[in-house]
Order: C-alpha cells, then structure tokens, then sequence
C-alpha cells in the first residue's frame, strides 16, 4: 500500500507540471497500465463497453484539473469470435446523412481469445478527439493512439462534446457511438446526444456535427 501511495504521489506532481494535454495522457496511460495490483479492474467482466469507475485518489486528480467534461475512460470486453474491430468519424452533410470515414481497423483473435482494451477518450484543446487504445489480444499487449480532427470553415462561437457514460452492450456489425463534437457559428449550445447517430432530425439546427464510433464484426477484414 505505501509503495502504491508512493508512485500516485509521484505521479500527481508530474501531472502538475506539464500543460493539460499531456496532463490527460499520462492520467489515462496511467489508470491503464500502472495500476498492477488489480490489473483486472480494468477490464469489464461481461462482454460490452462500460466507463471505467475511477478511484477515490484518481477522482481528485481529474476534479482538480477540470478533466471529467474532457475525458472519458472505457473498458471493452468483446464477444469470443469477434473477428475485426473498427474506429469510424462521421462527419453530417446538410441533407441529414453521414459522411463516413476509418480512423483505424484492427483484426482480432488469431488464436480465439478473448479480447480485452481500455479506450481513452480525450477532447483536445483544437476540438480534436484523441483516442489512446491499450489492449491485451492473443495474451499480448498493445497500445494504439488516434485522432479525429474537425474540418470546419467558419468561426465557431459555441459547442458541445460529449462521451460514452454508460454500459453498451456489443452486437456485432452494429454501429456503436462513443464520442460526439458540434458546433454553431451563433451562440446557441448545441443539444447533441450520441443516440442522435440513428436519428439526425435534431442535428439539423447546427452547423457541424461529428460522431465517433467503434464497430465490432465477427469476420477479419
């Protein structure tokens, strides 16, 4: 115990020195990868996508630094026979449709294995969403790091953002939200929710809306 308080300790204070982007990364890689005595904890223990449950310390941190509205941690527990899991940015046209593009793809499960990751979600000070992926796949370790930057022409004067906070359950070839970005060139907040993605009716006030999704497919791509 005095050796775990010791290295938060130690961490709390490099966290403070540094600017706030770099501040969430090393929260993030930390709860990820350095919490040893209950590696476990940061793997879901049914299949889905759930908000990994911060400490008491760790909750101090990110209320500190202002972090919860700009990050979002999430374990991932996918099916046995997943075969292919994807990152998509959708990015919505005028005439209410999505405009689709892959951030990343990754094949899973050579040996059928269960896989298990901890999503990182970060919403930078250029609006971008960064994603640090840490994975265990096949018995071996992993980590992956992505970004979605908005491709906007115009000043905006307001936005909203937001991210996975609850279980999801996984079904393969479904679309599952996990982050959103909108803006407006007035000053009218953007009411976005992320089960807006199925239904863009309520997306048609604003000037820029993003959706960030994972999908999960039982065949390699």
């Amino acid at each position: 115990m005095k050796e775990d308080s010791s290295k938060k300790s130690v961490m709390t204070y490099f966290v403070l020195a540094i600017g706030i982007l770099a501040v969430t990364l090393v929260l993030l890689r930390a709860v990820m990868w350095l919490n040893s005595d209950d590696i476990n904890s940061l793997y879901p223990t049914k299949v889905g996508i759930e908000p990994y449950q911060y400490s008491e310390h760790e909750q101090e941190i990110f209320d500190f630094l202002e972090l919860d509205r700009e990050t979002a941690l999430l374990k991932i527990k996918a099916p046995k026979d997943t075969g292919y899991l994807s990152f998509h940015l959708h990015t919505l046209k005028q005439n209410g449709l999505w405009t689709t593009s892959l951030i990343d793809g990754f094949d899973l499960n050579e040996n059928d294995t269960q896989f298990e990751a901890t999503l990182g979600l970060i919403r930078n000070d250029d609006d971008s969403i960064e994603m640090e992926f840490g994975y265990r796949n096949d018995g071996k370790w992993g980590w992956v790091n992505d970004i979605a930057t908005p491709e906007i022409s115009f000043d905006a004067k307001s936005k909203s953002w937001g991210f996975l906070y609850e279980f999801q359950k996984i079904e393969f070839d479904n679309e599952i939200p996990i982050a959103f970005l909108a803006m407006n060139d007035d000053n009218e907040i953007p009411n976005v929710r992320l089960s807006d993605y199925y239904d863009t009716s309520n997306l048609f006030y604003y000037d820029y809306v993003q959706i960030v999704t994972m999908t999960f497919r039982s065949e390699k791509a």
